[in-house]
């Protein structure tokens, strides 16, 4: 089963969480979001590679077991308790499975792309740590993974972690070694990334509908922040049955090719339903879109620095626009209360991302190439978040 570990970290790790972690170390909140951003796929890749020794493979899925019963009482921690506590005791985590070596240039990487110092980056990635292993821990406890299994999944995810790092960030990361021998594919992968992140692969490889649900299970607080997101792509076809809309978007062009390489098992019926009417598969993969939209939003606003990388990330964030017009279109079929339901996806994120779209027009250089775009994405965001 395809998962995007990066999409299945980011529900946990939320803005409200991330600001948390920043104001306990002292840095300013958009700091805090840059290499938080940036530090779920380091940490991933990190993990990957060392997991890719089969003698670290045992090790590797007993630490993520471990994590993964103790989620609630570090999430607790960071916010209401001792913050200090979960960075020292994630990074010694970090050290016995990155080694003391990797963890220090990863921090440096992160500190250097997210403006902040290497001490304060290593403390961030250890308030990290237990939260991105926990998450993993409770996928593999889920899905019954073996350590083997649990080793494939970790390094097949060379194309995600790609499409979630900003390239000035990828070259640090690259500068580290932490990017070697991932899947044996890691460049291959980053050059297709670079020119197809955020069309697909986003969307396909959302987290299964049963995480999220256990998501909610997780604590009061997770379940306020935990937002339902789409399967894979049989799932999707069966949605798209429904959607009609969205079946040209998503299959269409040089998409096509992609979707062939994978078989498709036959679409099943979808007869639960919410008890407003509306299948749930529905409202999953409508969600998934969102997320989907709301997800590249993020992270190509968060890879503009100058005039040159904004023109690179308008095609993503034209992308977002258009996929958030077939999203609007079928929303507009569904009973207030579910539309509600689904747009909330949008109405936790937009603290988050008004920050990023103001700090983009800030510089009169950006705002220059990107304003407009951004104009019209922020107010269909905004119009589906009062949906």
């Amino acid at each position: 089963m395809a998962v995007n570990l990066v999409s299945l970290v980011m529900q946990f790790i939320t803005p409200g969480l991330t600001a948390k972690m920043g104001d306990a170390l002292g840095i300013q909140r958009d700091q805090a979001q840059k290499a938080v951003g940036v530090g779920i796929p380091a940490i991933l890749a990190g993990l990957a590679q060392a997991a890719a020794k089969p003698q670290n493979q045992q090790t590797m899925s007993d630490a993520m077991t471990q994590q993964s019963t103790m989620l609630d009482h570090a999430k607790s921690a960071i916010k209401n308790g001792r913050p200090d506590v979960v960075a020292q005791s994630g990074n010694s985590l970090l050290a016995s499975l990155l080694g003391g070596d990797k963890l220090d240039m990863l921090a440096g990487a992160v500190g250097r792309f997210a403006g902040i110092d290497p001490s304060t980056s290593k403390s961030l990635l250890g308030m990290m740590a237990p939260l991105v292993t926990g998450v993993i821990g409770l996928y593999q406890r889920s899905e019954g993974l073996s350590a083997s299994a649990l080793t494939s999944v970790l390094t097949s995810q060379s194309n995600q972690l790609t499409a979630a790092m900003p390239a000035g960030f990828t070259n640090l990361l690259s500068s580290t070694g932490l990017l070697d021998g991932i899947d044996n594919g890691w460049q291959s992968a980053k050059a297709a990334g670079a020119a197809t992140a955020g069309r697909v692969q986003d969307m396909a490889q959302q987290m299964p509908p049963h995480i999220a649900a256990q998501a909610g299970q997780w604590s009061s607080a997770a379940k306020a922040d935990a937002v339902p997101t789409g399967s894979h792509w049989p799932w999707v076809i069966a949605a798209l049955a429904v959607l009609g809309g969205l079946a040209f978007y998503l299959l269409g062009h040089d998409d096509q090719q992609r979707i062939a390489q994978r078989p498709l098992a036959p679409a099943p019926q979808v007869k639960e339903t919410t008890g407003t009417g509306v299948p749930d598969q529905r409202l999953t993969d409508l969600a998934a879109d969102l997320t989907s939209s709301v997800s590249i939003t993020r992270s190509t606003l968060q890879s503009i620095s100058d005039p040159a990388s904004a023109e690179a990330a308008l095609p993503k964030l034209k992308q977002a626009s258009e996929q958030l017009d077939t999203v609007r279109e079928a929303m507009s079929m569904l009973p207030p209360t579910t539309r509600k339901s689904v747009s909330s996806v949008v109405t936790r994120s937009m603290p988050l991302l008004n920050q990023l779209f103001d700090r983009v027009l800030a510089s009169p250089q950006i705002a220059d190439v990107t304003k407009p775009t951004i104009d019209g994405l922020r107010s269909k965001l905004e119009t589906l978040a009062k949906s």
